[in-house]
């Protein structure tokens, strides 16, 4: 069994936010509910988290967030679980593109994304699973080909969370066929889901929901930057 002792300056954090939680009262969602009523509360709920910091409190505070550790992330989200909060439209967004761009994007994307990544006024979606190659990333099949003016991307992907209401999509899809292993050749790429040569088709569930969705690419283009 884990036994996890938070410090001093983690409690006080947790009072801070319960505090704060008090004059700013968690959404409700409750009763029977489509995925645009949620997709709405969630967006505006995660844009005033994002207005006082609380969002992404272990983001450098550079872009937005509070430099602040994992543990005290974590803190932060227990807290809102606790509290009933839904969850935030743009998790993929907060925890998959966030911390790569922190690590290894250049100044431009970190000052393009991230503080629209934190305040969800641009919601992603994340192209991994293709119909071949679910939790095997290494059978990935989209192709990227190099263009004039970046890549072209053509393709397909499927079980993408919320593609219907996206504005960018993080993706992987394989610009070269060579090398040792079959995860050589894979890209991480950034793509507008305005681009032509898109198309999304919500993929409807046993329970009526349609959050999933399948992605398909036909030459959709990235810009080099």
């Amino acid at each position: 069994m884990i036994s996890l002792r938070l410090n001093k300056a983690t409690e006080k954090l947790r009072e801070d936010f319960l505090h704060w939680l008090s004059s700013h009262p968690v959404p409700r969602l409750e009763g029977p509910f489509d995925l645009e009523r949620f997709v709405e509360v969630s967006r505006a709920w995660q844009s005033t988290l994002a207005k006082d910091r609380w969002v992404g409190v272990h983001w450098p505070e550079a872009y937005g967030g509070r430099g602040l550790g994992l543990v005290d992330e974590a803190v932060i989200q227990e807290t809102l679980a606790a509290q009933g909060s839904p969850q935030l439209i743009n998790l993929f967004g907060l925890t998959m593109v966030g911390p790569v761009l922190i690590e290894h994007g250049t100044e431009s994307q970190k000052q393009r994304f991230l503080s629209k990544i934190l305040s969800a006024e641009e919601i992603w979606c994340q192209g991994f699973s293709e119909p071949g190659a679910g939790s095997d990333l290494g059978a990935i099949r989209c192709k990227a080909e190099k263009s004039e003016k970046g890549w072209s991307i053509t393709g397909q992907k499927i079980w993408t969370s919320f593609a219907h209401h996206a504005d960018w999509c993080f993706l992987l899809a394989r610009n070269s066929s060579e090398g040792k292993t079959k995860f050589e050749g894979l890209t991480y790429f950034l793509l507008s889901m305005k681009e032509k040569g898109i198309r999304v088709r919500p993929l409807q569930q046993i329970t009526g929901e349609r959050e999933f969705n399948e992605l398909f690419l036909d030459e959709a283009a990235v810009a080099d930057d």
